[in-house]
């Protein structure tokens, strides 16, 4: 099976069959600090492995890529994420929607991936819709990670179906530990976690941010009956502070929620994810999800609202909700008796 890389190169090539250059937005390992999704993407063509394509990728879009256009250069722009939050990424949205107009004139491709349906932060949402629609007319094909996201996204953005195409997002590099040496190195190295011997571990793992319903569930499970343990293990996203100190003051009222709020060091990822028996996510409003994918890189049994792209996940490990009463089902059926 062709790798995500050699999707992407495929669908390029359909576009500038004579693609010498590939212009990406934004840096690659800038994002990567945080979210490795980019790196994961590109890696071939980091790599050299995607043969006669040069990649370029910056956060700051720079003139020079429709001076290099209109000399000849047979060249590429993929745009990753858009949204802005504040005066300096309006201005930002701007500059990139002046130059990418003019770099279009000028015979070069670009092409677009939606990876929400509306910026996470929720600032300005409606001026966001507008520039979003008006975004939308840019891009000569737009890349989206299943079939399910063009039904949702398309209307929205005034996006015709013949635009898109689908190349999913690549699995994580996981490193498999068994459950007990994953717990005994975890508990060595958080020995505030004081993981449950029998009962259930049950975990939301990654950034804390309001739209992902972390409180609304530490708030239910605080509710249900039975033994297990709610691990909740990331930074506080920024602008979510007093979300953060919400969450905090709720999970210390119940000594089975067990609250880590600060960034977890990519080589201790393994040990919480492969000491999870649950992974829960219980997003209010979500199109693609890297944490779920990231704990079934894991092979962990996950907990999805059934919305976005998580509507297409099927089996047995896959447990699916349509409302909080329906989630509230799911975690009091796992927990063991009291």
């Amino acid at each position: 099976m062709a790798t995500a890389a050699e999707q992407l190169s495929e669908e390029y090539r359909r576009l500038n069959p004579a693609l010498e250059k590939v212009y990406v937005i934004p840096d690659i390992a800038r994002v990567s600090a945080q979210n490795s999704y980019l790196f994961l993407l590109y890696r071939e063509f980091l790599e050299g492995s995607i043969p006669g394509v040069l990649l370029e990728s910056f956060s700051f879009l720079h003139p020079r890529i429709v001076w290099r256009r209109l000399r000849g250069e047979q060249s590429l722009l993929h745009h990753h994420w858009f949204e802005f939050h504040n005066l300096r990424t309006f201005l930002n949205v701007l500059w990139k929607l002046f130059w990418l107009s003019l770099y279009r004139l000028a015979g070069g491709k670009i092409v677009w991936t939606i990876h929400n349906r509306q910026p996470h932060q929720g600032n300005h949402p409606a001026l966001n819709r507008r520039l979003r629609r008006l975004w939308a007319r840019l891009p000569h094909k737009v890349h989206l990670h299943c079939p399910s996201a063009g039904r949702i996204a398309g209307p929205e953005l005034g996006i015709a179906a013949e635009k898109f195409f689908v190349v999913a997002h690549p699995p994580y590099p996981a490193r498999l530990l068994s459950r007990e040496e994953a717990r005994r190195q975890l508990q060595s190295a958080y020995p505030e976690i004081g993981l449950p011997e029998s009962a259930p571990l049950l975990m939301m793992f990654g950034y804390i941010a309001r739209y992902k319903g972390i409180l609304a569930t530490v708030e239910l499970f605080r509710q249900l009956e039975g033994r297990g343990c709610l691990l909740i293990a990331g930074p506080v996203k920024w602008g979510n502070t007093e979300y953060g100190v919400a969450l905090r003051q709720s999970a210390t009222e119940d000594p089975r929620i067990v609250l880590i709020d600060r960034y977890i060091p990519e080589n201790q990822v393994p040990l919480f994810l492969n000491s999870a028996d649950y992974l829960v996510f219980n997003y209010e409003d979500i199109l693609n999800s890297g944490g779920v994918v990231l704990a079934q890189s894991y092979r962990k049994p996950v907990i999805v609202p059934d919305m976005g792209c998580l509507q297409e996940l099927s089996g047995e490990d896959v447990h699916k909700f349509s409302d909080q009463a329906g989630l509230r089902r799911i975690l009091q059926g796992l927990l063991s008796p009291a």
